[in-house]
């Protein structure tokens, strides 16, 4: 549930051209990415979030990922690929490496700043009526979400009123434990999971983005009504986007045949 490893080689169709880099959503694991990439002839590589992943600024996961693929590949341009969550993440290393003098070339799936930190506020509304509440109280916004991962059975709200009841951290995390109920994961592992859940939200919700002078590929999910612009908000923070729909919602659009359309646009 927590992974050990920071970048992880995916399987392709092909291992030679340029690599692709691809920025996982708010989960922080590869998986998600290999029907995709068993479909690319090109070589692909997964970033992933550790327990040690620096978590104070997207800015600063931004750069350790930024570090991790430049001693895969030492000169651009870097092809970046990021999927929801990741897409904040992987706008964020555009920056920077455009600000080093490199060329990046970046597709983003069904995600982007503006479109993370609705989903943060959405989050938030549903603990409560007051819109002064809405960012009050994120981490056990956070881990109610969380619980539901694993225990379907149970409503936010629900989870959300037991861990109200409780002042410390580590009567919460205790608390989310028991309500996941999940004896095949260990209890540190889901603890420390749900922590890394809730600072990437929160880093999420506040990061600014500068200007990004390159062009922006955004893949949006067809079936995902979310009350944003088309292009997500992304022109106000580059200099160009193309939007292209894909069929399928959120989750979907990684799976089966959504999957083959978008290793159709990912390809050589």
């Amino acid at each position: 549930i927590v992974p050990v490893e920071v970048v992880v080689s995916l399987k392709t169709a092909s291992s030679s051209g340029q690599p692709l880099f691809f920025v996982p959503a708010i989960e922080g694991v590869i998986a998600p990415f290999k029907t995709l990439a068993g479909e690319l002839n090109r070589p692909a590589w997964g970033f992933q979030c550790v327990e040690d992943s620096p978590l104070e600024s997207v800015s600063a996961l931004a750069n350790f990922y930024v570090k991790k693929m430049q001693k895969i590949q030492s000169r651009g341009p870097y092809n970046i690929v990021g999927y929801s969550f990741g897409a904040c993440i992987g706008f964020e290393m555009a920056v920077q490496l455009e600000k080093a003098g490199h060329k990046t070339n970046l597709t983003l799936i069904d995600g982007s700043p503006d479109f993370l930190k609705l989903h943060s506020l959405e989050l938030g509304k549903r603990a409560t009526e007051d819109t002064s509440e809405v960012i009050a109280d994120g981490l056990r916004k956070a881990l109610s979400y969380f619980v539901r991962q694993f225990n379907n059975k149970i409503t936010f709200l629900q989870a959300y009123e037991m861990l109200k009841q409780l002042s410390t951290t580590d009567d919460v995390l205790n608390k989310v434990v028991e309500i996941i109920n999940e004896p095949n994961v260990k209890s540190e592992d889901l603890k420390v999971a749900g922590l890394l859940f809730y600072k990437k939200l929160k880093v999420a919700f506040f990061y600014e983005p500068e200007k990004y002078n390159g062009n922006i590929l955004l893949l949006r999910a067809q079936d995902n009504f979310v009350p944003l612009y088309n292009d997500y908000g992304l022109s106000k923070i580059c200099n160009n986007v193309e939007v292209r729909e894909i069929p399928g919602n959120h989750r979907s659009i990684l799976v089966g045949k959504n999957a083959s359309q978008v290793a159709n646009v990912l390809r050589l």
